[in-house]
């Protein structure tokens, strides 16, 4: 009998083939970089943590699988639909998937994507 987390990473497989969207990952490193499959969640607002909370920003999680992207980092970029997301943290990793926080980058001034996620606890 397989354990739990062989039959989550076929799950995520199976999800990833039926729902995955092809989208362009950037490795923060400068390496080069390649179209994959990802489960993209809904957008989320939420405040600047930098900031006094007054400006918000667009943030949500993306599912990527590890067979794809081995060591996903802070500041890799996930592009799709002409728009780029960051990653400014990695939510979980396990298994065959991770599961990313990225914030809508509209252009380089925004600085650090980190500066937009809440810290791991």
């Amino acid at each position: 009998m397989s354990g739990l987390s062989d039959l989550l990473d076929a799950d995520f497989a199976d999800v990833l083939a039926e729902a995955g969207e092809r989208v362009t990952y950037t490795p923060a490193d400068g390496s080069a970089a390649s179209t994959i499959s990802a489960i993209l969640g809904a957008v989320e607002l939420r405040p600047d943590m930098e900031g006094a909370g007054e400006y918000e920003v667009q943030v949500r999680r993306v599912g990527v699988s590890l067979a794809d992207i081995a060591a996903p980092a802070l500041g890799d970029r996930i592009t799709f639909d002409g728009s780029t997301w960051a990653v400014g943290r990695i939510a979980l990793r396990g298994g065959s998937a991770a599961s990313l926080e990225a914030v809508l980058v509209d252009h380089e001034s925004l600085g650090d994507p980190r500066r937009f996620a809440e810290p791991i606890r």
